[in-house]
């Protein structure tokens, strides 16, 4: 089994726990329903992860009895150093700005960060 899937439904089951909590101490609803949606978004990766765990199969290093050198070096992907993740952060920034300045800051802030996505996966398709 994936520890992975198992980790985001802890944490998930931690904020359900925490916005329930919260509302129920705080009767402030902005706060609950940030915690209710983190959870949500948690669940999701968990979903995610447990279905990419089902299909690869278990790895050396879900095995109990696994040591160092049964890893086959193959599945592990670094992505080389690169500018579109600051890209991508300025442009998340401009979105946020919209939100204060306007439609203008906001939409450059999309296609800014739209452009960094792009960017960035055919960055890691070429070196593939």
């Amino acid at each position: 089994m994936n520890v992975e899937w198992k980790l985001f439904t802890g944490a998930a089951a931690f904020a359900a726990l925490v916005s329930g909590l919260y509302w129920f101490v705080s009767n402030e609803h902005a706060g609950a329903t940030m915690l209710v949606f983190s959870g949500a978004a948690m669940l999701l990766v968990a979903a995610y992860l447990a279905t990419i765990g089902g299909r690869s199969g278990p790895r050396p290093s879900d095995r109990r009895d696994a040591g160092p050198g049964d890893d086959d070096g193959g599945a592990v992907y670094y992505p080389s150093s690169s500018v579109w993740p600051f890209v991508a952060a300025t442009g998340a920034v401009m979105l946020g700005f919209g939100l204060v300045f306007g439609l203008g800051v906001g939409s450059l802030g999309v296609i800014v960060l739209a452009s960094a996505v792009a960017g960035y996966a055919a960055e890691a398709n070429a070196k593939d």
